[in-house]
């Protein structure tokens, strides 16, 4: 083969490859396209047998229940009839066409079965007109099928509304209702109806017909007939949530159908003049119920009317989280590269359309700051102080020894202030200078993208130096600034609601830079989602191994995502290794979890953008992107070398280069990681807030149920059956009182073998606390320069030399810093084993009573009751935070539900709204005031529950300094001889020993045994209410139904009951099917 032949042959391979290429493109397209038809063609049959299953109720209704004489007539008449036999025709025709479906459906299946013959090539069999073909009948389909449904529906309505003229009013005597299966049945079709007509808002009342209140009051006469009742109302519930997903199950459109059923219920429920409050469950516990749901629809209106998503990055200092955010700016405005660090959270707001930047800040907490720093006035005293001399050999020429000793308290004091202000960045020093000036003030908005960076720097620079220097700074309860622009990478993004982010401070190495953990605690209240940002450069370190520990203490889970930036520095050789890594630390126990770790570089990604930009109508010039200052340089220099990079550029055409441009822009992972972050993540995080609210919600309607479903109980109820039941419930109740004495019993050895765990943590703890002071020294004095000794004078081992106080003042914050990160890492290893020490002590305590309840008590013995308890000790001790707020809600709702009592019925609660929720224009403001009792009695306790729990709850830096900030020379054993300072490195490890290793170490153990005992305690109290209060509950329904005997129920009040049971029943299955699609698209 010659080489042209050899040429043509690869020209061909590659085009045989590229023709290979195109039909798995084709093939992957046409095979989504026909799930998407099929799903699209199962949803339009299902939308047609739910309106079949509609018009059906509706029609038996008329026919069974309506006026006979109005239905005589309209069959008699010649449109009546006219209309009827359109309707029959149509029908049959459905019918028709539905058969035939049925078969082909049935052919589809068996044609795609696999078989011997049709193994081989998948893509022999492709064939592309057989696809349109396919296509073409499908659509034909749809429209056969929903012109069926409208010809049904059109012809109903024409039948309903000739009935409703032929309707006349009845004169004969109302039904006698018994409960007859057929009037039974007629009951669940009209209770059907009302619910088609009024979903989860059903009521009856007195003013109802008799023989619709006599008929739902049959439904309750037997237990089978109560079940009938429940599956029809379930059903009704599921089908009412297919019928809202008209187009296609995605989360938004679920989204939307939970919204709306919580109106529906809100609507319900807050009305306390509606008939629906006199037919439910009257005592306390019911009202508290009443009260949580109210609450829990309450706080789902305030997240999906604001439709804020917000997303808070963190990592370590450097690790590119601002420079990742000027990326998705596209703009250069927050403090990256060699700039001082953010020091101080602001939150990122995009606003479509607005594009010059704006800064809104509450600037009180700043300019006490400010006010702090001016009074101690340390620029200036930095600005005229000139520390003396270092030289190491000024002491040689000295015969004489030194006399002058110690310097005074100020001389100290300046030379420690020094020592804090001497590595602080220039500009940094220049704005201390600035803040100490007369009459410094910062304004509360700026504009513009200069005005913008130099408030944001002014704002940072205030919290770094009042940290620095130790001045006051309220850092709890300010509010972050707001910086708002239009962001470049989502501009041409359909994003519904408000979009922010959250730049968060960076996790200094010593991790007490920053109460970090509480931030992000308080961050997790606000943003939907937090997202580590770790540093490719920084994998080799420890450090940010950290990350996982302290962002699932925050908000309770792992992180969803993990941005790793610097990308473009490091070789993609063992790209899978580093990702595998990073994702193991986060997620351990998932091994295909590489996907959720993003790639990106932030600096090539934001000039390849920046250049692709300048570079879309022709090539930019060559001078103009050519600067090492621009942001475009690092894209230009990547593409054309810096060898001759002027030549090279002009041999580039336009196209040419936006191609090489937008490759660099592609490598970067910028894009990619933009589209995950806002996309995605918005999703995910809607998704997830859906189901905790709709979970939420679901587990107080199936409380509801059960109440409800006990008054019907109780109703239908004879005195011989009630004595019965009560006889059975005393007998469970002695049972459940010697399950809790037994579990008492445990109770102590399970408290025996925490503490003897938590003592032999002690003893490791103490001893490798002990150490450190003494490696501290060790290791700052192998790395510190020291003066020779006086000619003559003895060596001496353990002694160090100092030519001037300031190298010793130097040393001892040395040491100081070494200690407080060692003492950090100790603390952080201590705090983790007594947090895993005491969820196990949590878990074992739960987990033994439900363990003890279901071995001792039979299972067909109180059932209901057994569930219901059970179920209670898997909801109390699911969680740390959960076992905290059980006390907390339990006291509050209490409280809420005793204000609005039987005697006020919510009153109080519709008074305060003024208007209906859903008329109003914005309904969490109009419930924001209504709960400030709730929320007053829920911050107390919440601190209340902290201070029980300790370290479960709270960062432990909130207990314990790990070494005071200033180790001044004056406190230390050591002489001055001839100029030369000497120091005893014993004598140092013996004091730092006494008066801070041993004072922290004794804190951790206090508060470590603290944190233990609260939660073991915490654990029984909460585990043992939930099985008292469960029985002294049941006590008072039996005791409350006794008294009830003599007055036997209505048959209004039965209905009416029965009525609000039948929306709580829809409601709970309704909100399992939306919660049951959701699941399925994570």
């Amino acid at each position: 083969m010659d080489p042209f032949s050899a040429i043509s042959l690869l020209e061909a391979l590659g085009s045989l490859a590229r023709s290979i290429i195109q039909k798995f493109d084709s093939f992957e397209t046409h095979a989504s396209e026909e799930r998407k038809l099929a799903l699209k063609y199962k949803k339009s049959v299902q939308v047609f047998a739910n309106e079949v299953d509609e018009v059906k109720v509706l029609f038996k209704t008329i026919v069974i229940r309506g006026d006979t004489t109005a239905v005589s007539a309209l069959l008699k008449s010649n449109d009546g009839k006219d209309a009827f036999e359109r309707l029959s025709i149509a029908l049959r025709l459905a019918e028709t066409l539905l058969r035939r479906q049925d078969s082909a459906a049935q052919k589809l299946i068996s044609s795609l079965t696999w078989t011997e013959e049709r193994r081989g090539p998948f893509l022999t069999g492709f064939d592309e007109e057989n696809f349109q073909e396919f296509k073409r009948m499908t659509e034909e389909a749809f429209d056969t099928l929903d012109e069926r449904v409208n010809e049904i529906s059109r012809l109903f309505t024409l039948f309903h509304r000739l009935y409703l003229l032929h309707n006349v009013p009845r004169k004969s005597e109302p039904i006698a209702w018994g409960a007859e299966p057929w009037q039974v049945g007629t009951s669940l079709d009209i209770l059907q109806l009302s619910f088609y007509l009024n979903p989860f808002t059903m009521v009856i009342s007195d003013t109802d017909r008799p023989e619709v209140v006599g008929g739902l009051h049959s439904l309750n006469s037997t237990r089978h007939w109560a079940e009938r009742h429940a599956h029809t109302m379930e059903a009704a519930g599921r089908r009412w949530v297919e019928d809202q997903l008209t187009d296609g199950i995605t989360v938004p459109a679920l989204g939307r159908i939970q919204l709306d059923l919580m109106e529906r219920l809100w609507k319900v429920l807050s009305d306390s003049s509606s008939d629906i409050h006199q037919a439910v469950a009257p005592d306390v516990a019911s009202g508290k119920e009443w009260v949580e749901m109210l609450r829990s629809i309450h706080s789902a209106f305030k997240r999906s009317k604001g439709q804020r998503f917000s997303i808070a990055f963190c990592g370590m200092v450097k690790a590119g989280k601002s420079l990742f955010l000027n990326a998705l700016m596209g703009r250069t405005i927050l403090p990256s590269n060699e700039l001082p660090s953010t020091a101080w959270p602001c939150r990122l707001r995009h606003v479509k359309g607005q594009l010059t930047p704006t800064l809104e800040v509450d600037t009180t907490a700043f300019q006490m700051g400010i006010a702090g720093l001016q009074a101690r006035g340390y620029g200036k005293m930095m600005a005229n102080y000139t520390p003396p001399t270092d030289d190491p050999f000024a002491g040689i020429l000295d015969d004489v020894p030194s006399t002058t000793g110690i310097p005074n308290a100020d001389e100290a004091h300046l030379k420690v202030i020094y020592i804090h202000w001497v590595d602080l960045h220039p500009a940094t020093r220049a704005n201390l200078m600035r803040f100490e000036t007369r009459g410094f003030y910062l304004p509360p908005k700026v504009e513009g993208e200069d005005a913008v960076r130099g408030l944001l720097n002014d704002l940072n620079d205030v919290v770094r130096l009042c940290h620095r220097f130790r001045v006051p700074f309220n850092m709890s309860h300010t509010e972050w600034p707001l910086l708002s622009v239009e962001f470049d990478s989502l501009r041409h993004e359909e994003i519904d609601g408000v979009f922010e982010f959250i730049d968060l401070p960076g996790i200094g190495e010593s991790f007490e830079d920053y109460n970090f953990e509480e931030l992000i605690c308080r961050v997790a209240k606000e943003v939907n989602a937090v997202v580590p940002i770790v540093s490719f450069k920084e994998l080799p370190k420890e450090d940010w191994r950290r990350l996982p520990a302290i962002i699932s203490a925050g908000i309770g889970r792992p992180p969803d995502l993990v941005l790793c930036t610097h990308f473009d520095q490091i070789s993609r050789d063992n790209l899978p290794e580093q990702l595998a890594n990073v994702a193991k630390v986060f997620w351990p126990n998932s091994p295909a979890s590489t996907s959720r770790v993003l790639p990106c570089s932030s600096k090539m990604g934001l000039s390849a953008y920046t250049l692709l930009r300048k570079s879309a109508s022709e090539k930019p010039r060559f001078i103009d992107m050519w600067n090492n200052k621009t942001i475009e340089y690092d894209c230009a220099e990547k593409i054309l070398g810096v060898g001759d990079p002027g030549p090279n550029f002009a041999h580039f055409s336009h196209d040419d280069w936006k191609r090489s441009v937008e490759y660099q822009l592609k490598l970067s992972g910028l894009q990619s990681a933009i589209k995950k972050l806002t996309t995605d993540m918005v999703l995910n995080s809607q998704q997830h807030s859906l189901l905790l609210e709709g979970e939420r919600l679901r587990r107080q309607l199936h409380k509801a149920v059960s109440d409800q479903k006990r008054i019907l109980l109780e109703m239908r109820r004879s005195e011989e059956d009630y004595e019965h039941a009560y006889n059975d419930f005393k007998k469970a109740k002695e049972t459940f009182g010697r399950v809790l004495s037994d579990w008492s019993l445990g109770e102590t050895r399970m408290h025996m073998d925490s503490s003897a765990k938590l003592q032999k943590s002690f003893e490791v703890l103490e001893k490798r606390g002990l150490m450190a002071a003494s490696a501290a020294v060790q290791a700052v004095s192998a790395r510190t320069p020291q003066a020779q000794p006086t000619p003559g004078a003895p060596a001496k081992v353990d002694v160090l030399i100092f030519a001037h106080i300031v190298q010793a003042e130097t040393f001892l914050y040395d040491v100081q810093q070494d200690l407080s990160q060692s003492l950090t890492k100790l603390k952080h290893q201590f705090v983790g084993l007594v947090r895993d020490l005491a969820n196990r002590s949590r878990a074992e305590h739960f987990e033994a009573l439900k363990g003890s309840i279901q071995e001792s008590i039979q299972a067909d013995v109180q059932q209901e009751l057994q569930a219901e308890i059970v179920d209670e000790l898997t909801t109390r001790g699911v969680s740390v935070e959960t076992l905290m707020f059980t006390s907390i809600k339990r006291d509050v709702v209490q409280k809420i539900a005793t204000r609005y009592n039987a005697s006020t019925a919510f009153r109080a609660i519709e008074d305060a709204l003024a208007k209906p929720l859903i008329r109003s224009p914005n309904p969490a403001a109009v419930l924001n005031d209504n709960w400030s009792d709730f929320d007053r009695a829920e911050s107390e306790a919440r601190t209340r529950g902290i201070e029980e729990l300790g370290f479960m709850v709270r960062a432990p830096i909130a207990v314990i300094a790990s070494v005071p900030w200033v180790l001044g020379a004056g406190i230390w054993p050591f002489m001055a001889k001839s100029k030369q300072y000497h120091m005893d490195k014993v004598a140092i490890a013996q004091k730092l020993d006494m008066k801070v290793v041993g004072p922290f170490l004794e804190q951790l153990k206090s508060e470590g045994q603290k944190t233990l005992d609260g939660m073991m305690t915490k654990s029984s109290t909460i585990a043992r209410e939930a099985v008292e209060g469960a029985l002294e509950k049941e006590e008072q329904r039996y005791q409350l139904e006794r008294s009830k005997k003599e007055l036997p129920p209505t048959k209004s009040g039965v209905a009416g009951a029965l009525a609000a049971l039948s929306n709580f029943l829809a409601a709970e299955t309704a909100l399992l099917k939306v919660q049951s699609y959701l699941k399925e698209l994570v």
